[in-house]
């Protein structure tokens, strides 16, 4: 078996695929030296690995080194080939990694692992080492060599992906090799990614600077140069993370740098306004642009302070002080001639002439030199100081690059100040923006690296927090590294945003802080009522406020609406607040949002606003009022079968909660009302809570089938709601009672509940209520076959509900209901193109109102009337429509039968594949349900009936599931559906089977 040799890396000996490990390393020491050798002497080799022993002793140690070779390998592969020279064995194959490098079949990747000998060391054996870095040397330049080579052949044949994937193997090799670096930044250039040549110029820069103290060749610098002007041209960019705590700005990186090389090469006095929110990395920007600048520049640095802002020209002597560090004043003229108090008049004044003297003055100064001046935080600059600066910049006279940077909440003055500036070109704008989530997520792996991983919803938590603001996302990440997973504002941040904070009035802070209660946007004329100003006064704050870009408007139709724009300066506002001043604004804000919600009661949004300012105010009582309301306002639209249409609740609110969410939310609020009866005992106020609860679940539950526990609650309502008095919910549970029988079909139990309810609506004078009941009892009648009794009361109940056009509208699915009976009774007695007609009717007043549960009832209806008339491809399309919208908003009721009758259409249309796979699902659904009606075990028999009638003689039931579909049990499947189908309301198909 071939020895297998690796001795570029970690060495490695493997025979059969098991690692050979020598006893002690001289072993391993002279079996790598006649690796690479082939032959050497017994004097050089025992001269070399025992230095220090006399040379018989040497040749004594080297005896035995040999033999244990030898044993350890199995074989004698070291051989003597006279009694000087030792060889190894020619036969016996060594399959040795550093005799491969220059064949070009072979992948270096693979092939070449690292350094010769990398981690092997050999004690006091000099000549040995020196003997192995020659070697180290050598076959990384073999190595290297051909690298260079395959770089050439990928180059040729356009195989871009592994030319950057070998050069940077390159640099891996040698960091501080130039040639590799150009090579790079050529391959870059010619592929067009440019931002990548900005980030591997300031990364290399970086390196030098640090590890060499000098700064990058020439040539590299004229291909970053050369870059910026084809960035700034033709502006193609493409966005890559840079390797610090820093991202890639390209376009921004270049307009400074050519701005900066315009100055530097001509004198232009010009320079650069930089934006971007508090924390964005404007200071680092500027810093390291200027840093790896490689020219001779004077940089001043001027910090503006908050504190400081309202002093006279305070930034403008600052100025005058840095540069008394650089300058050497004649006698007539001292520095503090130049301080601003010093040369204005009696008024407070100073002339533009006055300045433009004191310009003439500087100038010979100045002019042997480059200057860059950097004022930052240049919010805080004072108005004093911003005018000097203006009428300085605006002379023209000063060889001085000027760099302005603040988070752009400028006042009015500083803002028309930089305009004018701009638009005369003296000033250029760069906004530095935040990061996007990609680069959020690329600063994250660079900066935590392989020590720790981080879930995409850890980057998305960082992200959303952050915002993409840079301080904000390395003091995340830098919690994260510390194992603290929590994401809290740091100390770091607070002092960020207080920067931002410090310049607002009075007024501003109080409508930021009202804002930071809410948790989306507040109306206009909320906010107003919260904080006590008129619209016209907060309107003059709201504008500053914008200005700042401190919040946003609610974009939306129809909507005035504002909210915090940055989440850390929500919480910051919030935090700083007292605990008793926060209970007492989210009551009042509570209150203020009832008075909204009496004319919207349902909408969603609003019940789960109130509901949480109650519960922030610890109002529990009325906060678990909100909660469930905003729960029964989403069962009915996601449960009801004809439930009263709002306009409010449906248009634009289709919110949807899964099984898992509902259940939950069911644990919580039983939980909540535990401890709620423990606290205040069991008054009016918790009996009607759980009245509203115990009806919410128990409907719920009876919609998805589980019968016996939603039937329990509105049984316990119907008591509870007698004991307190509330006729309101005991029509709510005779209602629920009444859809309980209609989905069993239990119609006896039903006309007693009809009886019940409306004998309680008449008593309430609720006459909407008797609408919806007398299109329940014309139902009832319709289930025992008294057909024209029914008309007449769905007739009944049209008329009550169409009394006006806001009750049309309201009522609008509880009248396609009604429409909906009519077309059933006419399809029943064979007048199919009425029932279409009726059926079409129903459907108009259900569609548009956002009401799936009807529209799945009203389809699979249409569905039954087109496979009634034998147009089986309208029949396919609306029960399809229907199956796909049951699915989605987990409707059971009518689901047998819809499924039932996708069977026996495919059937019909000879595709007897879908035909199966939609009686298997019929068979399950009956299977599973918690207590399967009569008229669903009927419809189930009912279609395999209809298959076996027409496929009994064919070969085409192979197609069927033979455990579902048997013919030998065709006559058990007709009797249950005799059985257990109605003979009043399902005489088309009891007659198909006749």
């Amino acid at each position: 078996m071939t020895l297998k040799v690796r001795l570029l890396g970690s060495p490695s000996i493997r025979k059969n695929g098991q690692e050979i490990l020598f006893p002690f390393a001289k072993i391993n020491a002279l079996f790598y030296y006649l690796l690479v050798n082939k032959s050497v002497s017994r004097d050089e080799i025992a001269s070399m690995l025992w230095p220090d022993k006399s040379e018989a002793n040497a040749k004594k140690n080297l005896r035995n080194t040999i033999y244990q070779t030898n044993k350890s390998l199995g074989e004698e592969y070291i051989i003597s080939l006279s009694n000087q020279v030792l060889s190894l064995n020619p036969d016996l194959p060594i399959d040795l990694d550093i005799d491969k490098i220059a064949d070009k079949n072979q992948d270096l990747d693979t092939l070449y692992q690292g350094d010769f000998l990398k981690g092997f060391y050999l004690k006091d054996c000099e000549s040995y080492e020196l003997w192995m870095n020659k070697m180290r040397t050598y076959y990384e330049k073999k190595f290297t060599d051909q690298l260079y080579i395959t770089i050439d052949q990928h180059l040729d044949s356009e195989n871009m992906e592994l030319v950057e994937k070998d050069i940077r193997r390159l640099i891996a090799i040698d960091e501080f090799n130039e040639r590799n670096y150009i090579l790079l930044m050529n391959y870059y250039f010619q592929a067009g990614l440019y931002s990548k040549i900005i980030e591997e110029y300031l990364t290399l820069t970086d390196l030098f600077k640090r590890e060499l103290g000098i700064l990058p060749t020439q040539e590299i610098t004229e291909i970053y140069q050369q870059t910026l002007k084809k960035v700034h041209t033709k502006n193609q960019v493409e966005t890559n993370p840079l390797p610090h705590y820093y991202f890639s700005r390209s376009e921004e990186i270049a307009l400074f740098e050519l701005s900066l090389a315009s100055y530097l090469e001509e004198g232009s006095p010009k320079g650069i306004i930089i934006e971007g929110e508090t924390g964005n990395g404007k200071t680092e920007f500027v810093n390291r642009l200027i840093n790896m600048n490689q020219q001779s520049i004077n940089f001043l640095t001027i910090e503006c302070q908050a504190t400081l802002h309202k002093e006279e020209a305070y930034v403008w002597d600052q100025w005058i002080n840095q540069l008394t560090k650089y300058l050497d004043f004649p006698n007539k003229m001292s520095s503090k001639m130049l301080k601003y108090h010093q040369l204005v008049d009696k008024y407070d004044r100073i002339s533009f002439s006055l300045l433009e003297q004191i310009a003439e003055q500087l100038l010979p100064l100045l002019e042997d030199e480059q200057w860059v001046v950097f004022i930052d935080q240049f919010e805080f600059i004072d108005e004093k100081s911003l005018n000097m600066f203006y009428y300085l910049i605006l002379s023209q006279q000063l060889p001085i690059f000027f760099v302005f940077a603040g988070n752009g909440q400028w006042s009015y003055h500083t803002q028309q100040v930089l305009n004018d500036l701009r638009m005369q070109e003296y000033l250029k704008l760069i906004h530095l923006n935040p990061l996007n989530y990609e680069e959020t997520e690329n600063l994250a792996k660079t900066i935590l690296g392989s020590n720790t991983t981080l879930s995409e919803k850890d980057i998305r938590n960082i992200y959303d927090f952050s915002q993409g603001n840079l301080l904000a996302t390395i003091e995340l990440l830098s919690r994260f590294q510390q194992g603290k997973y929590e994401i809290v504002l740091t100390d770091k941040m607070v002092e960020s945003i207080e920067k931002q904070y410090s310049l607002l009035t009075a007024s501003g802070m109080e409508i930021l802080e009202t804002l930071s209660y809410f948790k989306s946007y507040v109306p206009i004329q909320i906010l107003s009522t919260l904080i006590g100003l008129s619209v016209i006064q907060l309107k003059k704050e709201l504008v500053d406020l914008f200005r700042r870009n401190l919040i946003e408007e609610d974009k939306s139709e129809n909507s005035q609406g504002v909210r915090i724009k940055n989440r850390r300066l929500q919480e910051y506002c919030y935090n700083k607040q007292s605990q008793a001043v926060k209970q007492l604004m989210h009551k009042q804000i509570a209150e203020n949002l009832k008075l909204q919600q009496g004319l919207q009661s349902d909408n969603l949004q609003l019940l789960a606003e109130i509901a949480y300012h109650y519960y922030r105010a610890s109002q529990k009582s009325q906060a678990l009022s909100y909660k469930l309301s905003y729960l029964q306002s989403i069962l009915r639209f996601q449960h009801e079968l004809f439930p009263v249409y709002s306009q409010d609740l449906y248009q634009n609110q289709i919110v949807s909660m899964s099984p898992e969410e509902i259940h939950q939310f069911f644990e919580n609020t039983r939980s909540e009302l535990a401890q709620l009866s423990e606290q205040s005992g069991l008054d009016d106020n918790y009996l009607r809570l759980e009245l509203k609860f115990l009806y919410i679940e128990g409907r719920y539950y009876i919609r998805l089938g589980q019968y016996d526990r939603g039937i329990d609650n509105i049984l316990r309502v119907i008591v509870k709601a007698k004991d307190v008095g509330d006729s309101a919910y005991l029509l709510k549970a005779y209602l629920q009672m009444i859809y309980f029988c209609i989905q069993t079909n239990s119609s006896e139990d039903m006309i007693q509940y009809v009886r019940l309810a409306l004998d309680l609506a008449i008593s309430s004078n609720n006459y909407e209520a008797i609408g919806i009941l007398l299109r329940l009892k014309g139902l009832y009648y319709l289930m025992i076959g008294h057909y024209e009794r029914a008309q007449k009361y769905i007739h009944e109940s049209i008329t009550n509900l169409t009394l006006s056009r806001s009750l049309t509208d309201k009522y609008a699915i509880n009248i396609a209901a009604a429409y909906n009976y009519l077309a059933e009774i006419e399809r029943i007695n064979g007048q199919y193109e009425d029932a279409l007609r009726l059926q079409k009717r129903a459907l108009a007043f259900g569609e548009g109102k956002n009401q799936m549960t009807s529209l799945v009832v009203f389809y699979i209806d249409l569905g039954i009337i087109y496979f009634a008339m034998g147009d089986y491809e309208l029949a396919e399309e609306y029960l399809l429509k229907a199956a796909q919208h049951s699915e989605s908003i987990h409707f059971i009721w009518k689901r047998p039968q819809m499924l039932a009758y996708l069977a026996t259409t495919y059937m019909a249309m000879n595709k007897d594949q879908k035909a199966n796979e939609y009686l298997q699902k019929c068979e399950l659904e009956v299977a599973m349900a918690d207590k399967a009606n009569d008229r669903d075990i009927g419809i189930l028999n009912w279609a395999k009936v209809m298959i076996l009638d027409q496929l009994e003689q064919s070969d085409r039931l192979s197609h069927y599931d033979q455990n579902i579909l048997n013919p030998l049990n065709y006559y058990d499947y007709k009797s249950l559906t005799y059985n257990h189908l109605s003979p009043f309301r399902d005489v088309d198909e009891l007659n198909q089977i006749k």
